[in-house]
């Protein structure tokens, strides 16, 4: 089996055509001590790109019929799919006969996009199958995987190759022995899957948990666990199937107790939890709050916000911004694995987990303080002040990367140059809840 690093060949199967890409300049102004080049970064591709990222993705959704990410293995023969917004494709793998109405469906693809179908070793439902069985033992406290190394994350290739499997080495391991490792991990994962797995080293993922805020209480900004001695961030605005409002943030960062900003404000108590979606729904209405259907986007020190107007489901190739309350705003965030299940460093198991990339190196994806915070993308191909819900801030991704100096909060904390957050769309449905648009 090819060993090549199943992170790197992710990354690489998507973000191909990255460095094509254009940067423009923010269009909505920013503070005057804002450095110029935290301002690049908190731009999104050019236009051209994103109006057709828009449609591609309308493209998928049409095909996948409107499933969540999760949920798209239920499509007979469906392996994965790539937008690739900068060449204007939209790559869909099949394992088998390609449905007459998904052939139908891109037929219809707007002129200037197209769409590709290129041959699976296996569906997408093969494979969950298998990384079911898996997780199943694992959660159950069963070892069915050869090895002394426990994984840490497993992902439905969006090329039908198979399963890629992660896990973090013992510090101090030897080459020969990781190589033996991950040979004998690769080996019994294919006799218990059934399916082709290729395994990589990588950190497991860390739990990653705006500075005065106040109600009506906008998403990307600052909160503090009254429970976990942590800081954390809001995503987006909801209401609860009571009616009453409330914010959504990561569980991790608390799952019972209640939420201040950092001035001692008291935000909300905690109305639900999910660990296994890593979600929180912030009771706001518990103090007579009111929340705005809006986040804050720009540097960490901004007061600029821009409009939430739906949620979207995730594809790979996508471009998406991250907002926090650490590190601000950060976009050509690119995703390159829309459907992982994740144990996290703090033991959580989460799923299902969206992991994007960054595509320009003097950026990072986010920082410890961001988690719970909002992940969007445009809404109508352009990077205005209309933009859509993605999801919200999970985990920090492949360890950690050099942060820019001045662009965190917290001179002292830790940057990523990838994300992990759940899928906006499922954790709406899970908890029966309404995003609240502006």
């Amino acid at each position: 089996m090819n060993r090549r690093g199943t992170r790197s060949a992710l990354v690489a199967l998507v973000l191909a055509t990255a460095v094509s890409v254009s940067f423009t300049a923010a269009a909505e102004p920013r503070p005057a001590d804002t450095a110029p080049k935290a301002q690049v970064r908190a731009a999104g591709p050019d236009a051209a790109v994103l109006k057709r990222q828009h449609v591609l993705d309308e493209l998928a959704n049409r095909i996948t019929l409107n499933k969540a990410e999760d949920r798209r293995h239920e499509l007979p023969g469906f392996a994965g799919l790539v937008v690739d917004p900068d060449d204007g494709v939209l790559r869909l793998y099949w394992k088998g006969v390609v449905p007459r109405k998904v052939r139908s469906v891109a037929a219809s693809a707007p002129a200037g996009t197209r769409v590709e179908f290129l041959p699976a070793r296996h569906s997408a439902a093969e494979v969950v199958a298998g990384r079911e069985k898996i997780v199943t033992a694992t959660k159950a406290g069963r070892r069915v995987l050869a090895g002394d190394a426990d994984w840490h994350t497993l992902t439905v290739a969006p090329d039908g190759s198979g399963l890629p499997l992660a896990y973090e080495p013992e510090q101090g391991l030897s080459t020969q022995r990781t190589r033996a490792t991950s040979a004998a991990l690769e080996t019994s994962a294919e006799q218990v899957t059934g399916v082709s797995v290729s395994v990589s080293t990588e950190p497991r993922p860390q739990a990653t948990g705006r500075q005065n805020d106040t109600s009506p209480w906008w998403g990307g900004a600052a909160i503090i666990s009254s429970v976990k001695p942590m800081g954390c961030s809001t995503a987006f605005a909801v209401r609860l199937k009571t009616g009453r409002p409330g914010l959504l943030t990561a569980a991790h960062c608390g799952d019972w107790g209640g939420f201040t900003d950092p001035t001692g404000e008291i935000v909300g108590g905690v109305g639900a939890a999910k660990l296994d979606r890593d979600t929180t729904v912030i009771d706001v209405g518990t103090t007579s709050g009111t929340v705005a259907g809006r986040y804050y986007d720009g540097p960490w020190t901004t007061s600029d916000s821009k409009s939430i107007v739906r949620a979207d489901y995730n594809n790979n190739g996508d471009y998406v911004c991250t907002s926090g309350a650490m590190s601000g705003v950060h976009c050509n965030l690119r995703i390159y694995a829309d459907n992982s299940y994740v144990h996290l460093d703090n033991g959580q198991f989460v799923s299902p987990v969206i992991k994007a990339a960054r595509t320009d190196m003097s950026n990072v994806s986010h920082a410890l303080g961001d988690s719970g915070g909002p992940v969007v993308t445009t809404a109508d191909g352009t990077y205005g002040p209309r933009m859509a819900a993605r999801g919200i801030i999970s985990a920090g991704i492949g360890g950690p990367v050099v942060c820019v100096p001045g662009e965190t909060r917290n001179p002292s904390t830790r940057c990523f140059g990838e994300v992990g957050y759940v899928a906006i769309r499922r954790v709406l449905a899970d908890f029966e809840l309404t995003l609240v648009t502006d």
